[in-house]
């Protein structure tokens, strides 16, 4: 791979005899295209044509492509996301009937094209029509699907709150994997109380512990994981406004999970019933701007300690110079 400032160019071997049959090779057709030194078009398989029609298509239809590298199966989900393109028919047909193939691929490469879809502006959408795929290779988002709540405060089955809260966080790797699994956990937590009322206590804890298989599984780095676990054992928490207490959890959490946390508890609430949840958006965003105030006066403290520190640094070598003269 060459990087050239923002871009990154792939280069591989020439395969086969002439361009057309290096061409045939590829797996879809918008990455068959070619131009020789004069710039004239090489595009045997109408790549340009999907390009114009948004859409990711196979060269071979029976999708042998995907059997010699697997990981084109996830490749062709990432690609749709980041261009919004869709895939057609043929092709997501070949895609969920080879899935069990990803099985075989490395975790690390796996990870890698998760990222890239989980970044994209509307991750829920590739998800949703792919969710065969997704199942297979993070079975723990199987139980969630189609599982109500059966409580006044949502509107989704746990899958699709998932998804909402997903497209309700930035573009945040640590808030999107955080989003993806932070109630994981619920189907192994649900009770239904003597009203008809669902709950699910303890649900945090079981979907950090969810997610770090995932972590441990997929080979992910220490930050994300540790800051992915720490987000989701902490979503459902009430945070204190309490002076002290902001001011203890700020110290004990830091400033960057801090606000992290704000953002992906405002998402969830934004993930849940519009009629329910208008006061706790407005008490979560009165309770985040306590702790910035507090952040502001850490931030203060921690400037006015440099500059004494500065001065008195300055004031010793002062000293010494005089002692020397």
């Amino acid at each position: 791979v060459l990087r050239l400032n923002d871009l990154e160019i792939e280069i591989s071997e020439f395969k086969g005899k002439s361009i057309e049959e290096d061409l045939s090779k590829r797996d879809f057709t918008i990455n068959a295209i070619a131009a020789d030194k004069d710039g004239n078009i090489i595009d045997p398989f109408n790549g340009i044509r999907d390009l114009q029609e948004k859409k990711i298509s196979l060269i071979d239809k029976q999708g042998k492509a995907l059997e010699e590298d697997p990981l084109r199966i996830f490749r062709g989900i990432r690609i749709a996301a980041k261009m919004n393109f869709d895939i057609d028919s043929n092709c997501h047909a070949q895609m969920e009937f080879k899935k069990k193939l990803l099985n075989g691929v490395a975790a690390e490469r796996i990870y890698r094209e998760l990222v890239q879809i989980l970044i994209t502006d509307k991750p829920s959408y590739y998800i949703r029509e792919n969710l065969a795929i997704f199942f297979e290779i993070l079975p723990e988002l199987k139980p969630m699907h189609k599982f109500e709540q059966h409580n006044s405060w949502h509107i989704y089955d746990v899958l699709e709150h998932t998804l909402a809260v997903l497209d309700n966080t930035e573009k945040n790797i640590f808030l999107r994997f955080a989003a993806l699994f932070h109630d994981s956990g619920k189907p192994s937590k649900f009770i239904l109380d003597n009203q008809g009322i669902g709950h699910f206590y303890g649900h945090p804890e079981a979907s950090e512990e969810i997610f770090e298989k995932v972590a441990s599984r997929l080979k992910m780095d220490n930050k994300t994981r540790n800051l992915v676990s720490k987000l989701i054992r902490y979503h459902d928490n009430r945070l204190s406004r309490k002076p002290d207490k902001i001011r203890e959890f700020l110290k004990k959490n830091g400033f960057e999970f801090t606000l992290l946390l704000f953002k992906l508890k405002r998402a969830d609430n934004l993930g849940q019933n519009p009629e329910k949840v208008k006061h706790v958006l407005e008490e979560l965003a009165e309770t985040e701007e306590l702790y910035k105030k507090r952040m502001l006066r850490f931030d203060n403290i921690k400037l006015n300690n440099l500059i004494v520190k500065s001065i008195n640094c300055t004031w010793i070598q002062h000293k010494e110079i005089v002692a020397k003269i």
